[in-house]
């Protein structure tokens, strides 16, 4: 039995719940004139993750899950500290996760999914190089993260940092999955 049959066709109808939540950051933004801000991390990847769910693709499941969860502490951090709290951040850092996890551990996940993850963060950062004002720092691809600049100062070190951890998160994320 594959992946998609243990699932069901059905499930792929829940590739909604994250595209509807992109669509509610859309609507937060775009009116704002912050168009820029949909190329979080984390918001890009609730549009990805519905794609990845219609197509019942348990590895870009995966990637997108992971980057998910991954920003999950660092937003819960910002709202502590920098306020700014909106509800439909929830429905992007908690239950699309969630939704995302109960898929993988569905669907299963291959073995090079951390290096998938690896190249979708990379390309999620040229993206927000190429699309996005140095002064926004979208998803900190142009400066090192305010609150950990006195720890790592040089942006370098601090992506490299980035990518090992996330890789780390990544290999030890599937693990558990597969468990």
């Amino acid at each position: 039995m594959t992946g998609n049959q243990r699932v069901g066709n059905l499930w792929r109808l829940t590739g909604l719940l994250p595209i509807l939540f992109f669509a509610l950051k859309v609507w937060q933004y775009a009116p704002a004139g912050q168009a820029a801000q949909l190329l979080w991390f984390c918001n890009i990847s609730n549009l990805v993750l519905g794609l990845a769910i219609f197509a019942l693709s348990g590895d870009a499941i995966f990637v997108t899950t992971a980057l998910l969860l991954i920003g999950l502490p660092i937003w819960l951090f910002d709202v502590a500290v920098q306020g700014g709290f909106h509800a439909f951040s929830i429905l992007t850092h908690v239950v699309s996760p969630a939704l995302g996890l109960y898929l993988c551990r569905r669907l299963g996940v291959g073995r090079h999914t951390p290096i998938f993850t690896i190249g979708y963060y990379i390309i999620l950062q040229i993206a927000a190089r190429l699309f996005t004002l140095p002064a926004d720092n979208i998803n900190v691809a142009f400066d090192v993260y305010a609150p950990v600049k006195s720890l790592i100062p040089n942006f370098w070190v601090y992506s490299l940092a980035n990518m090992t951890g996330l890789f780390a998160f990544t290999v030890v994320l599937r693990r558990v999955v597969k468990w």
